[in-house]
């Protein structure tokens, strides 16, 4: 069996820009426009996460409780807002984004959350999913590599 040489990381690779995985999607339920999605980078994923504590997400009563009806209405949306090439946001915040992309039809709302949860790895189904490819040959989840 051939070991695989394993390139270490170092200051200078992580001053580089990484190579993030990308895909574009054709959306038939938008008019077969498409949508590039991509793996968040560590900004990003804050910036994903800081979303999530917006109050809109808040229960008006109950800080500590999520409002789930914002919840089932923003969620998927915002997944695929922040996992949008930051051009392709257009200076939009996630949220103003994520409820513009919540007025689109739902079911191709569906379809682009589903590969943007699996990319990033968000959910606990997105999360088997990774240590499974992950057990199997480690290299399949390397940056830069698209599905």
């Amino acid at each position: 069996m051939a070991s695989r040489k394993v390139t270490k990381l170092n200051a200078q690779a992580f001053l580089k820009t990484p190579p993030l995985k990308s895909e574009t999607i054709k959306v038939p339920e938008w008019g077969g426009r498409e949508i590039t999605i991509q793996e968040m980078d560590g900004l990003s994923r804050a910036e994903y996460e800081d979303a999530i504590q917006n109050e809109i997400f808040r229960d008006k009563s109950d800080t500590e409780k999520l409002n789930q009806k914002a919840w089932r209405r923003l969620y998927p949306s915002l997944v695929i807002a922040a996992a949008m090439p930051e051009s392709d946001r257009g200076g939009l915040s996630l949220i103003d984004l994520a409820e513009a992309i919540a007025r689109w039809p739902s079911k191709g709302i569906t379809r682009v959350y589903l590969r943007a949860d699996t990319i990033n790895a968000l959910s606990d189904r997105a999360m088997d999913e990774l240590e499974k490819n992950s057990e199997s040959d480690p290299s399949k989840d390397s940056p830069g590599e698209s599905r």
